[in-house]
């Protein structure tokens, strides 16, 4: 029996299949699911969906693909829903009067422990930094990028024979217990949200490209 907490997940890759999957199968209420838009690969252009648009027809979950975050259609359709929670994994970046509309705020789980390595790609720049531990964050999202409120942390161990690939791995499958953690202690007031403290010491994790990742 469904619970009658509204929440709206946000989500493309793979990361996020554990998380969506842990939600679905949770007693709360999944209302839809938003996604990327279908691209076009390879030499015949075919259509290809996002690993989370797969989950949700699978699933006959309730699917949007927006091509505009400020479209008042895709917006007046969220609206409709009156979610109390949107959950974000491995998303794009979310407009203010997108993250403003849950009661209870928008929550994002973040593959670094904040904040340290804010940005496109932490797991990325944990092994570059050559980290020996990292994890997993919720909080909630505000105006600026990874810095807002954090509700939740789950620190793990950086093994000497660990690369992206079993990091992120690992780090997927925890995010999806993080994030039932997070909602049951954003809903029963058990978890109190705390602000980030930033210092010159920290690392950032920017996206990935030529000129950041050529090696020395």
């Amino acid at each position: 029996m469904k619970n009658s907490f509204k929440i709206i997940f946000m989500g493309t890759p793979d990361f996020a299949i554990p998380s969506l999957d842990s939600l679905y199968k949770s007693q709360h209420n999944l209302c839809c699911v938003v996604t990327s838009p279908d691209k076009k690969q390879g030499r015949g252009l075919k259509v290809v969906y996002s690993p989370v648009k797969n989950y949700c027809l699978k699933n006959n979950i309730k699917v949007i693909q927006p091509e505009n975050f400020h479209s008042q259609e895709f917006l007046n359709e969220i609206i409709g829903y009156k979610p109390d929670i949107i959950v974000v994994v491995a998303f794009k970046i979310l407009p203010k009067k997108l993250w403003e509309i849950p009661k209870l705020g928008t929550i994002n789980i973040h593959a670094s422990v904040l904040p340290n390595l804010r940005g496109a790609a932490p797991i990325n720049w944990a092994i570059i930094n050559g980290l020996k531990k990292t994890g997993l964050t919720s909080f909630f999202i505000n105006e600026g990028v990874d810095t807002g409120d954090i509700i939740k942390i789950k620190e793990i161990k950086i093994n000497e024979d660990d690369n992206f690939g079993s990091l992120y791995n690992k780090l997927s499958s925890i995010g999806s217990r993080l994030l039932i953690k997070t909602i049951k202690g954003v809903l029963s007031k058990s978890l109190k949200a705390f602000k980030q403290d930033f210092d010159e010491s920290l690392k950032i994790a920017p996206k990935l490209s030529k000129e950041n990742t050529r090696i020395d």
